[in-house]
């Protein structure tokens, strides 16, 4: 409450008179009494607020703090305007908070349901020393009589909370099946704050059942006006679209990932992962997947999709227009054009046309969740291939490491850092002694090279991260980063791992 307050109606806080403002000015609750002059009726005017507030009336203040999250929200501020709407949802919870304040300190807990479209939501309270110190939602579809499901969930509740003394359900209930089965007094109230508080449980059961179904048709309203403005804009109907994404590191490990949306939904079944056969520029990764996703459905009579998005200018736009030409199929191709922040702000078309998006609109929003997803998907596989080929290829330069040891290693020490730490002794523990000398002399080879030549500081080459957006040197970067080459003839044995061409998973 005084959080909310201080928040609401900024006063003075210190105790002493500052010469300079405090933490409190620059957070915007206090108006700066200790270094400038306040006006004493605005003073007294905010005073006069905060008593108001306190006897409850709290309407006018809710009314402000709407229109300024409005105007916050229209004008794109908005962590001011989730700011607004936690000091609304606060004063919301302080009023309900206040209807339900018990003057007797007793310990129980209410529920409440509401049933609608299928569907049944549950609210609990859970009441103690007189206070409601927490409350439980849950949604869930129906599959048996609404109070046989509001009991199973009352007893599947219990199966992991403590029962208390008292529980009050609404009519209708089946009280004796919850006593035997709960050992505790069942009641269903008839008047008093009892008969209030469990109203009150549906009612919040019916308006968080309601919300979740609006927020569910509102997306999918979004969804809808999304795809209708796509097949406006590229005069056909849009209902499948797929996007790739190119990642590598200094060239290695290069891969490429296809995510498919179908209706604004991502189909995740159809996604797809490729292996690139060593560096290339992005342009010439664009033709390879392009080549080889297409190709392939075209071979197997499987439908094209009706937008091809490529994440990328002209160059990209143009590499696709090249792999659909030489294969002849009809494939409506567009890039995305991203802005000195490297945000998306149009999509260009196979003309080279630009076509604006609005920041507010659904479409802008659709395009960038997949313009995440595909990235997440690329990296993602990227990743885990790097990973892979970390201990990959010292393991299998060694004689009597086969499959099954390998494994047992790989496991005892996840990466290059750990196996170098390991003790002869310790690798005896896991392979036999000939084999685990092979492998500790081959892991320590150059360490007598290394302590006689320069720091890596005074050798250290520059190499280029794609993925990073700079450039760093040898020196800068940790041993145990794959992502650059460093002059160590012991990281060398780990080789990257060449991709298999033409696999498609």
């Amino acid at each position: 409450m005084v959080k909310l307050i201080s928040q609401l109606y900024p006063m003075r806080r210190c105790r002493t008179m500052s010469k300079t403002p405090c933490l409190y000015y620059h957070m915007h609750q206090c108006p700066g009494f200790c270094f400038q002059k306040v006006d004493e009726k605005e003073a007294l005017a905010r005073r006069e607020k905060i008593i108001r507030f306190l006897k409850g009336y709290t309407g006018e203040v809710k009314e402000e703090l709407q229109e300024k999250m409005a105007e916050a929200s229209q004008n794109l501020n908005f962590e001011r305007a989730q700011e607004l709407l936690g000091q609304i949802r606060s004063i919301d919870y302080i009023q309900e908070k206040q209807t339900i304040d018990f003057s007797i300190r007793d310990n129980f807990d209410v529920f409440g349901w509401y049933e609608d479209k299928g569907y049944i939501s549950f609210q609990g309270f859970f009441v103690r020393e007189g206070k409601l110190l927490e409350r439980n939602m849950s949604v869930a579809p129906i599959y048996e009589d609404v109070q046989d499901a509001f009991v199973s969930y009352i007893l599947q509740y219990y199966q992991t909370n403590k029962i208390p003394s008292t529980i009050y359900v609404p009519e209708g209930t089946d009280v004796e099946s919850l006593e035997d089965a709960l050992d505790t007094k069942i009641i269903i109230p008839q008047r008093g704050d009892r008969k209030k508080l469990t109203e009150l449980a549906c009612a919040n059961a019916k308006e968080a059942h309601e919300q979740k179904f609006q927020l569910i048709y509102r997306k999918d309203r979004e969804l809808e006006g999304a795809n209708r403005k796509l097949s406006t804009i590229f005069h056909k109907p849009i209902h499948t679209i797929e996007l790739f994404d190119n990642s590598h590191i200094s060239g290695t490990y290069n891969v490429s990932g296809l995510v498919v949306f179908r209706d604004g939904k991502p189909d995740k079944n159809a996604y797809r992962k490729y292996q690139l056969d060593g560096y290339r520029s992005d342009t010439d990764s664009m033709k390879e997947v392009v080549r080889r996703r297409y190709s392939r459905l075209q071979r197997e009579n499987k439908p094209m999709p009706d937008l091809l998005l490529v994440d990328g200018g002209v160059g990209q736009i143009h590499a696709a227009q090249s792999i659909r030409d030489e294969l002849g199929i009809p494939l409506t191709i567009a890039g995305l054009v991203k802005d000195d922040k490297h945000s998306t702000r149009a999509l260009l078309n196979e003309n080279l046309q630009e076509i604006p998006l609005d920041k507010t609109d659904p479409l802008f929003f659709l395009l960038t969740r997949m313009q995440d997803e595909v990235h997440r998907f690329a990296i993602t596989y990227h990743q885990k291939l790097r990973a892979k080929g970390m201990t990959k290829s010292i393991l299998d330069d060694i004689a009597g490491i086969g499959p099954k040891r390998k494994k047992q290693i790989q496991s005892a020490y996840p990466s290059l850092k750990k196996m170098r730490a390991a003790s002869l002794e310790d690798f005896e523990k896991i392979v036999p002694a000939k084999t685990a000398a092979l492998l500790y002399a081959r892991l320590h080879e150059n360490d007598e090279e290394k302590t006689d030549t320069a720091s890596p500081a005074e050798n250290a080459e520059t190499v280029p991260v794609s993925d990073a957006g700079n450039t760093r040197t040898a020196a800068e970067t940790p041993a145990s980063d794959p992502s650059v080459a460093i002059s160590d003839p012991a990281d060398s044995l780990h080789t990257e791992e060449r991709a298999e061409r033409g696999s498609e998973e």
